[in-house]
């Protein structure tokens, strides 16, 4: 039960980084509204998180629940644990109880709380641009699903959509290759290392982001181009996509908690 601590609070870190960073790059990159009160909910979950990242390290350390309480546990953490990143990410978290309507700042503080996501983990330092890389892509992709969420006008919305279909198709191909580009670094280039559970996880992993993928090819091809504010089939028909993606991208977020709190063997 310890062992499964660091990766709940891994994934509230990524969960809470894809509503406050996500739905910022999708209000940046493709004007899709800001979702203030779900950007505070991320950021008050994030800062919880990075708590309770803290003291699950604490309590796999030393096997206790209260181990964080420990005579000298809480500083050998800091030191060995990456306290400052830590520190640094629960502070960009913080940026987001606040919402500013200038989206430099809103793009700023959104590529650096993924830099102190990518920063934290354990990754090496050749490593850590790659998973940065791959962090801000896969969230520009997820970021997008609650605010698609929100009612507006089909022609703002097939809008939207046409915008972020022209950048999905530029997201996807990269998203992989620096995805593959990690996974060969990590596991040295012995794709060995793959027969394993890491291996199985990441081909679970990348099973779903295919399906998100199909789901976004279907959404571009044939949903969009039918969104007008004659038929109202086509809006129901892509909001019920963007529910299932939904689904799908928090199940490839469980992927990936795990997948960075483990090692290829």
């Amino acid at each position: 039960m310890m062992d499964s601590l660091p990766i709940i609070a891994r994934l509230m870190i990524l969960l809470s980084a894809t509503l406050t960073a996500g739905g910022g790059l999708a209000t940046v990159i493709f004007g899709l509204p800001a979702l203030k009160k779900v950007q505070r909910f991320g950021a008050l979950l994030g800062m919880v998180s990075c708590a309770f990242y803290f003291s699950s390290q604490a309590a796999l350390l030393t096997g206790r629940w209260d181990g964080v309480f420990g005579p000298g546990i809480a500083h050998l953490l800091w030191q060995l644990g990456g306290g400052a990143t830590l520190l640094f990410v629960l502070f960009a978290f913080s940026l987001f109880l606040f919402h500013h309507e200038n989206r430099l700042l809103l793009l700023g503080k959104s590529c650096l709380l993924l830099l102190g996501i990518a920063w934290l983990s354990h990754l090496t330092l050749l490593q850590k641009p790659f998973l940065f890389l791959h962090l801000l892509l896969a969230l520009i992709w997820a970021g997008v699903i609650l605010p698609f969420l929100k009612p507006m006008t089909p022609v703002t919305l097939a809008q939207r959509a046409q915008r972020f279909g022209r950048v999905a198709v530029v997201i996807l191909p990269v998203l992989f290759v620096a995805g593959g580009t990690l996974v060969w670094i990590r596991t040295d280039g012995n794709l060995q290392a793959l027969w394993g559970n890491w291996g199985l996880a990441m081909t679970g992993k990348l099973a779903f982001v295919m399906l998100a993928g199909a789901i976004g090819l279907r959404n571009k091809l044939k949903i969009v181009p039918e969104i007008s504010d004659a038929y109202d089939a086509p809006v129901r028909t892509f909001r019920s996509a963007m529910v299932v993606d939904a689904l799908i991208f928090l199940t490839i977020l469980g992927f990936s908690a795990w997948l960075s709190n483990n090692t290829p063997l």
